[in-house]
């Protein structure tokens, strides 16, 4: 804590007479002294002065309390320097002046500091090494040392902050029932967390109260398993009929579409995209293998509740259809070749994205079976190899922000796989080439 008020040791010798200061030239440092004694942080008269500074969380929590000594210290050495490798913060948070420190068992106090060092050191002190002695609970340990030789790498300890701890068990006491004798981790922002503590107990006996209590004292991720998940029960009938749609993210996280509706809006430029929604049951991430994720979106199919509904889908969700880019593709250039055009209409927008992840929208005239005509808007170079599709998407709100539109392309994915009555040799699990897709010919047309 910054100690802005007037210590009385600062000025207690312009407070005595001029009489007794020429008569008695020792006695205003002899009083100084005495008020040293007193006025460090933790003493008697800086309690009085200061309570109520110190009973705030601000100054209770978070404290700095060990420190990592630089080198070998002598047993004669006055300056203590501070390894800033082990210990980035230095020796910020401890007292300014006459702080006091503790090095295996020797107690030391100082005169001043800087960033990393304490300087005017004063070996083998004496003082309050700790507020609860062994063999009486209710009595205080004070302790008289000797100087002596430490080896680099010593835990130095700031006793200046043992009063301060005190001040936060009695907050704990009111705040954090059941916890208030235990030592939070040393990364937990103690602050925030005991001002907040209200929260923590409203949530009491959910999963997120175990995993924030784990994370409050050991600092460890924890994941709640519950035995009743894996017992082997009769059926309750509580299942759910679902179709699954693939979908790619084109703006936000598709994970927070969870119990949110998905929307397909009408597509203008004449395709088979008509207005449909249905309720989402729930969202898996699915990875693949060349750095590409996915995700499958369960949506209700139930019985029809009425005519023009399928489970809960009213409407049919179409597969928004997506090419890929052959070859780099120049600014203001008016086509673009593309490995296929199948499911594109004849006139249409297309949806890209630059280089630079940029968004590109261009409007096309025609179209063959490899190529986009009359197109306009490329208003910069288009990447060989990228992902273009129309410019339409499915569409929810994420659960966690109303406010935000997440974006989805749905994909076409095998559904089904026809075995040839004439197969051999297949076993279940093993591995099929896929050799063309969609029905093989071999005629002089599809040659």
């Amino acid at each position: 804590m910054s100690e802005t008020r007037v210590q009385f040791n600062t000025i207690v010798s312009n407070q005595l007479p001029v009489y007794i200061r020429e008569d008695y030239p020792l006695i205003s440092e002899l009083l100084k002294q005495y008020y040293l004694g007193q006025e460090y942080q933790g003493g008697p008269i800086d309690l009085i002065q200061n309570i109520d500074r110190y009973i705030k969380l601000d100054n209770t929590t978070n404290l700095s309390e060990v420190v990592v000594l630089s080198g070998d210290l002598d047993f004669d050495a006055k300056t203590i320097n501070v390894d800033p490798a082990e210990s980035p913060t230095g020796t910020n948070g401890f007292p300014e002046s006459y702080g006091l420190l503790k090095i295996d068992d020797e107690v030391i106090t100082y005169t001043g500091k800087t960033n990393f060092s304490f300087t005017g050191c004063i070996r083998g002190f004496v003082g309050i090494t700790s507020y609860r002695s062994e063999l009486n609970k209710e009595e205080v340990l004070f302790s008289e040392t000797d100087s002596d030789d430490h080896l680099d790498q010593s835990t130095i300890t700031n006793l200046s902050c043992l009063f301060l701890k005190e001040f936060l068990v009695k907050a704990k006491h009111q705040f954090l029932p059941g916890l208030e004798e235990r030592n939070l981790n040393t990364n937990l922002n103690q602050n925030i967390f005991v001002k907040q503590a209200k929260d923590f107990y409203r949530s009491k006996g959910t999963d997120y109260s175990f995993e924030i209590l784990f994370r409050a004292i050991y600092n460890e991720d924890v994941k709640i398993i519950k035995p009743r998940d894996f017992l082997i029960s009769p059926s309750n009938a509580q299942y759910r009929i679902v179709n699954n749609l693939i979908v790619e993210p084109i703006e936000g996280n598709p994970e927070n579409l969870d119990n949110a509706t998905l929307y397909q809006d009408e597509y203008k430029f004449g395709s088979d995209i008509k207005k449909t929604y249905a309720p989402i049951t729930s969202v898996e991430k699915i990875e693949v293998g060349y750095g590409k994720t996915f995700y499958k979106l369960s949506i209700d199919a139930g019985y029809n509740k009425n005519s023009g509904v399928d489970g809960a889908t009213y409407g049919e969700f179409i597969v928004e259809p997506s090419t890929k880019v052959i070859g780099k593709v120049s600014v203001g250039s008016t086509f673009i070749d593309v490995d296929s055009t199948v499911g594109f209409g004849s006139t249409g927008e297309l949806y890209f994205r630059y280089p630079n992840n940029t968004v590109g929208v261009s409007s096309y005239t025609s179209k063959s079976l490899t190529q986009f005509y009359g197109v306009t808007d490329i208003d910069s170079e288009v990447a060989d190899a990228t992902i273009v599709g129309i410019n339409t998407f499915a569409y929810g709100r994420s659960k966690l922000d109303q406010d935000e539109i997440i974006q989805v392309r749905i994909n076409s994915v095998l559904s089904s796989f026809n075995i040839p009555n004439n197969t051999s040799n297949l076993l279940a699990g093993g591995k099929v080439n896929v050799t063309n897709l969609g029905i093989s010919e071999k005629n002089y047309k599809t040659s």
